[in-house]
């Protein structure tokens, strides 16, 4: 079994060289289950598989609404199977698409199924139109954190609105709706701007696979760094002294800073979803109800510079509220 799961990943590395992608070898392992003959598949779809990939919770969307909208202008079915870190359906539900599918339903035979590998990463990604899809093959499979409007280069993907999007495939659980609707009743208000700043292991170890790791900043220097973040969010209350502001972050020492009453901050602990940590499950909650809490607010605004990144998940959040997003970049 050993020796299998070694020949595997060389296989898995050896493809991932050929495609030049720097990305989750993980996705790779899927190329793995596909064979020769299966007779399972029922109508042509579109999978959005991400039974296996280490994406944020942002980048997952980011693939889900990039492959809706090419099901879309395919004249196919977008299926989701969603089973990696926890399951979809416990956060959000299908709307107006029946985007679930089950285990048994997915075909893996070459003669009725693909992986759609041209979107594994920004290296290998490079669409210049809609890739044209057999009509033959009734189930392709697609891995991927890519938004297709930033390759696909024409207008066919432009009208496409996220918020929109998102509204036709989601309605909130029972378990969601619960969780954001007890976060306004701790925040104590239904009225706010939003700020959110992603450190990436700048101030302490978040997410162990990021290229920046915890200590790349001297403690004089991460001292300085939150100072000039909390003076723009002081900077913020001058200009809207009306309204609170909820802050938003990736970093546990960022949100345990003492900050005026102004300042609302959701209590749990924030954590990156694919890491594998005992608190998993509170750690995707806390997850999902800041995104769906920041749709909420009047604006959000990103922090950047100084080592901050620009924000996939805050912006996401904006185009499903359908709320302005700007960023406010430190002065060094």
């Amino acid at each position: 079994m050993q020796i299998k799961k070694y020949i595997n990943l060389i296989i898995c590395k050896l493809i991932s060289k050929v495609m030049n992608d720097d990305g989750d070898i993980s996705i790779y392992k899927n190329l793995l289950k596909f064979k020769l003959w299966s007779n399972i598949a029922k109508e042509k779809i579109i999978l959005a598989d991400f039974s296996s990939v280490k994406f944020g919770l942002a980048d997952r969307f980011i693939g889900i609404l990039s492959l809706y909208m090419l099901a879309k202008e395919t004249g196919r079915t977008l299926k989701i199977y969603h089973t990696k870190d926890f399951l979809l359906e416990k956060y959000l539900l299908p709307n107006k698409v029946n985007w679930i599918i089950k285990s048994k339903e997915i075909a893996y035979g070459l003669n009725e199924s693909r992986p759609l590998i041209s979107s594994l990463s920004r290296n290998s990604l490079r669409l210049i139109g809609i890739p044209d899809l057999n009509p033959r093959v009734k189930q392709y499979h697609a891995y991927t954190n890519m938004d297709f409007r930033d390759f696909i280069q024409n207008d066919r993907l432009n009208r496409y609105n996220r918020c929109e999007l998102f509204k036709e495939l989601f309605v909130f659980s029972p378990h969601l709706q619960s969780l954001v609707d007890t976060a306004l009743i701790l925040i104590g208000t239904h009225r706010f701007i939003a700020v959110h700043l992603r450190f990436l292991n700048m101030l302490e170890g978040v997410e162990p696979n990021a290229m920046n790791k915890e200590g790349d900043l001297s403690k004089k220097n991460k001292i300085k760094l939150i100072n000039k973040c909390k003076k723009i969010i002081h900077s913020l209350h001058n200009k809207y002294p009306d309204i609170d502001i909820l802050l938003i972050s990736d970093s546990n020492t960022f949100l345990e800073e003492a900050f005026p009453s102004y300042v609302k901050i959701l209590p749990g602990r924030v954590g990156h979803i694919s890491s594998d940590i005992m608190e998993k499950d509170s750690i995707v909650d806390k997850a999902f109800t800041d995104m769906f809490l920041l749709t909420k607010a009047e604006f959000i605004c990103n922090i950047t510079g100084c080592g901050l990144r620009k924000s996939g998940f805050s912006k996401m959040a904006a185009e499903f509220g359908g709320i302005p997003f700007k960023t406010i970049e430190i002065e060094d």
